[in-house]
């Protein structure tokens, strides 16, 4: 039997005196502790709730307390700040990182980062991370559409397929098909109204000497599942994995950089 050693040390702050910086500020690199592990706990329960915007909220809020136990000038974080200096990209890497002690080497930062450039038709863009502020904003106009337009989609779908007392099987199939392109008509609008606010994104991270672009110039030169790979590319710096019913090893309109 291996002899277990006679004295465990566990502590939270063994690389707790090596600073760190995120935009403007310095904190301390020091592990998260139980209390701490407690919160984030609970900020990922809000992936539950009924919003984007409160999922959102809730993940700037935890993090700005990670970040306030750290903060090496005592100066409070505030959500504002947290939300305009970290997105889900660098989220994810600090708390590892606090967590582990991993992953950074000397002289890095916790900043957002960067992943080169996106080309998209003749135009140029950087492909900086989207912060918490601008996945907010767009949080907040989506949820406004869904709340207003999208709330019950499928229930009103689920109805007009009912069969009513004194209707005949072609009145239900009439109401049923007005219903369904009711439904499409408000599936494309959420669908413009997400290449508007990737355009509004875009429009900040401009690398040529074009024009801003809209949502209307997006829906023209790109597919609807490249728009969404892009929000999604923006976000957490990789493309959605799809599956392929037809075998091919890559997509036919999506080029590697």
């Amino acid at each position: 039997m291996k002899k277990a050693p006679q004295n465990i040390k566990f502590v939270t702050s063994f690389h707790e005196n090596r600073p760190v910086t995120l935009a403007d500020r310095s904190f301390w690199s020091k592990r998260l502790t139980g209390e701490e592990e407690q919160i984030l706990q609970v900020a990922s329960m809000e992936d539950l709730s009924p919003t984007v915007t409160d999922v959102i909220t809730g993940q700037i809020s935890a993090v700005r307390h990670i970040l306030q136990g750290r903060v090496r000038d005592g100066q409070p974080i505030t959500d504002e700040w947290v939300a305009k200096h970290v997105g889900k990209s660098n989220a994810e890497f600090l708390l590892s990182y606090f967590r582990t002690g991993q992953g950074l080497a000397p002289g890095d930062d916790l900043n957002l980062p960067s992943w080169g450039e996106i080309q998209i038709d003749d135009r140029t863009f950087t492909g900086r991370a989207v912060s918490y502020a601008e996945a907010l904003r767009a949080a907040q106009r989506t949820d406004e559409h869904n709340a207003t337009r999208l709330d019950g989609e499928l229930a009103r779908l689920q109805e007009a397929a009912q069969l009513q007392e004194g209707e005949s099987i072609d009145d239900m199939l009439d109401r049923l098909r007005k219903e369904a392109m009711e439904s499409l008509s408000r599936t494309q609008d959420a669908q413009r109204l997400g290449a508007d606010n990737l355009a509004e994104a875009l429009n900040t991270r401009i690398a040529d000497e074009g024009p801003p672009v809209t949502g209307q110039w997006l829906m023209s030169v790109m597919q609807l599942q490249d728009i969404t790979n892009l929000a999604h590319y923006l976000r957490a710096g990789e493309v959605p994995e799809e599956e392929d019913a037809h075998g091919e090893e890559d997509a036919p309109n999506a080029e590697g950089a």
